[in-house]
Order: C-alpha cells, then sequence, then structure tokens
C-alpha cells in the first residue's frame, strides 16, 4: 500500500484541512505549534482541561526543534487554508515517535486549536497517527499516554481500539500541577502485521514526504 492510499483519511475538505509532516525544513513554524500547544494545555480559557490543571509548561519551543530534527519523529500538523484570503495557519497537531529497536512507536502531543472545535479534527487526527504506524511505519504496537484526570481522551484512545496496560507513569512535575496525586495512563494499540522483507531504514525513507487531506 502506498503512503497515499495508507493515509486518506477525508475529513472535510470543504473547510481546505491538510495534515502534512513537518521536517527540519520547517523550523520557522516551530514557534506556531509550541503557540498551538500552549494555547490547548495551558491557558485557562482552553476547551483542553490540562489548562486548569498544569501550570508548568511541558514542552518549549527548543524541544519541538529537536522533533524537526530528530528522523525517527514524525509530527503533524492539520493546517487551515482560507479558500478566500489564502491564509495558511496550523490549527492541530500529533507525533508519531518510532523506536526501530522495538518496532513500535509512541503516539502523543495531540493537539486542536479551541476555535476549531466542533469538527472532529481531534479524532481524525487521532485515527491518522494510528494509521501511521500500522500501515505506513508497519509497527507491531503502538503506545500513549494520558493524564489520569482526562477521562475523555482515555475514552477516544478506546473508541478507536487502544486499550488500558494497566501501567502508570507519576507526573514528572508534581509540584507544578493543581492537583494531588496525578499520574499518566498508558493505553496500547496491538497491530497484526504481514511479514516482510523490507529494511527498516527503506520504510523510514518512504515516509519523509507525507500529506493527506483530513
Amino acid at each position: 500500500m502506498s503512503v497515499e492510499a495508507a493515509l486518506s483519511d477525508p475529513l472535510i475538505t470543504e473547510y481546505s484541512i491538510l495534515v502534512r509532516r513537518l521536517t527540519w525544513r520547517d523550523v520557522h513554524l516551530a514557534k506556531d505549534v509550541h503557540a498551538l500547544l500552549f494555547k490547548c494545555f495551558y491557558e485557562e480559557t482552553t476547551w483542553e482541561e490540562d489548562g486548569k490543571l498544569i501550570v508548568k509548561e511541558r514542552l518549549t519551543l527548543d524541544q519541538i526543534i529537536e522533533l524537526l530534527e530528530n528522523p525517527l519523529s514524525y509530527l503533524f500538523v492539520a493546517e487551515y487554508h482560507h479558500p478566500i484570503t489564502s491564509e495558511t495557519r496550523i490549527v492541530g497537531c500529533v507525533e508519531v515517535l518510532y523506536d526501530p529497536s522495538i518496532n513500535e512507536s509512541t503516539n502523543s502531543k495531540l493537539a486542536v486549536d479551541p476555535s476549531f472545535r466542533g469538527f472532529k479534527i481531534a479524532d481524525k487526527l487521532g485515527v491518522f497517527s494510528t494509521n501511521f504506524s500500522r500501515k505506513v511505519l508497519k509497527c507491531n504496537a503502538a503506545v500513549g499516554y494520558v493524564l489520569n484526570v482526562r477521562q475523555d481522551i482515555l475514552q477516544l484512545y478506546k473508541r478507536y481500539g487502544w486499550g488500558e496496560t494497566g501501567k502508570r507513569t507519576p507526573y514528572p512535575w508534581p509540584e507544578s500541577t493543581r492537583l494531588g496525586d496525578s499520574y499518566f495512563i498508558q493505553v496500547r494499540r496491538e497491530f497484526k502485521q504481514k511479514t516482510s522483507t523490507k529494511s527498516t531504514r527503506a520504510k523510514i525513507d518512504n515516509t519523509q514526504a507525507v500529506s493527506a487531506r483530513l
């Protein structure tokens, strides 16, 4: 299956939202991703409840730039293209971090601009990243981590075939939360893959330029 076929997952095409991978050539857009994550996770007015719970930034601008420079990190953004003004704006993101040593991925940093809520972009990005892990990277499994109070996100994962593993990871900066007991719940999705003779390197090279219309 080609990359284009694997990632074809139409959303609402009349809103001209395109998903593509950011690379080191897009380092000038790192600040836009950083602003999106800040808006989604740290502002009190956000629809993401984390903004009311977490008071310490979890991802700095420098760390986002490092993701763009890491060949095993696939940072996808949903870009809105205004049909009249031609304005381009990043309204969502998700990361797939590939670990070739165990042929698994960690799918994280799922966020959508609060002003674009209601279009199911978060759901589609979740499906998008899962399909990327399964169909393009051909991983054996993918894992994710959900803050314990985010039962809505946990249910979203479960709706698309992910399950809890029972593993709990303490929140690394407990002093920065407004919670007493905070931890991450690990979720996992197993994939059944056909035996392939293709090398991991070829698999990674095949995903250097990826785009799909939501």
